[in-house]
């Protein structure tokens, strides 16, 4: 039996049947890039978008599963037809992957998807929802697997083989997580700055007393505020007190700041 073009060079396992149909999906714009050599590079990324899923629909294969591995400029996609072997990785562009998505559930094909939790949030969770996907968000892990070398196209073809065996019962191939609402995530965003914004404040602060310190003026707490900052100048040499304005200007910067997050939390819970 000949071997598919795209497929991975593994073991021989039931490899699936060719059958050409009649669908025909149009693949949405893609991203512009600047310059002529992105162009020409972008539109033979679209070109091999287009036969990939022209192949994947002469396939009688009703469910297609996608390990992706994420990055913020591009994506690695594994793709595996029902029992057959994983085709060979292929990077894309977000848009791309979300426009193979939706060729695939438009011709009446179920799609899954997972990836691993990362810096690029969930963004390309809600988009495959979007686009008619099944899509798991699953924790990161280890997928070297003893391997010697660590490539994104491994990373995805390991993210595919996890969401097979997960798929065909096996509910310790991998372990999805909640995801949050698109309102919850950003809850916890304006949670995470308004304590970023008070870790800051206090780093501030410890330089400023630690300034201080050093040319031996010991003080405590919140030195740059109200009656305490007024009677620093009876106290310091005017360069070190110039060195303390400095200071005392990022603080009071990042206390409004503080306080300008903390209202805009109090009203968006009302």
């Amino acid at each position: 039996m000949p071997r598919h073009p795209d497929m991975l060079p593994m073991s021989p396992v039931l490899t699936a049947r060719h059958a050409p149909t009649g669908d025909s999906v149009h693949l949405d714009a893609m991203r512009p890039t600047s310059g002529a050599r992105g162009s020409n590079l972008l539109a033979r990324m679209n070109t091999n978008i287009k036969k990939r899923l022209g192949r994947l629909l002469e396939t009688k294969s009703e469910k297609l599963k996608l390990g992706v591995d994420v990055h913020a400029r591009d994506v690695m996609v594994a793709i595996q037809e029902e029992d057959a072997r994983p085709l060979r990785p292929q990077k894309m562009l977000r848009e791309q992957l979300l426009a193979l998505v939706r060729g695939l559930v438009v011709a009446g094909r179920k799609v899954c998807v997972c990836y691993e939790t990362g810096p690029c949030g969930y963004g390309l969770h809600y988009a495959l929802l979007g686009a008619g996907a099944e899509s798991y968000v699953i924790v990161a892990e280890t997928l070297t697997n003893g391997r010697q070398q660590k490539t994104d196209g491994l990373d995805a073809a390991a993210l595919c083989d996890k969401l097979d065996r997960y798929l065909r019962g096996n509910v310790k191939a991998m372990t999805p997580v909640r995801v949050p609402s698109e309102e919850e995530q950003r809850r916890r965003s304006e949670c995470r700055l308004r304590e970023q914004l008070k870790q800051s404040r206090h780093q501030w602060e410890a330089r400023g007393r630690s300034l201080l310190l050093f040319y031996d003026h010991h003080v405590t707490g919140q030195w740059w505020r109200g009656q305490r900052w007024k009677d620093l100048p009876i106290t310091v040499s005017p360069w070190l007190l110039e060195q303390l304005t400095q200071i005392r200007a990022t603080l009071v910067q990042l206390d409004e700041q503080d306080r300008k997050s903390t209202r805009l939390n109090s009203s968006h819970s009302q």
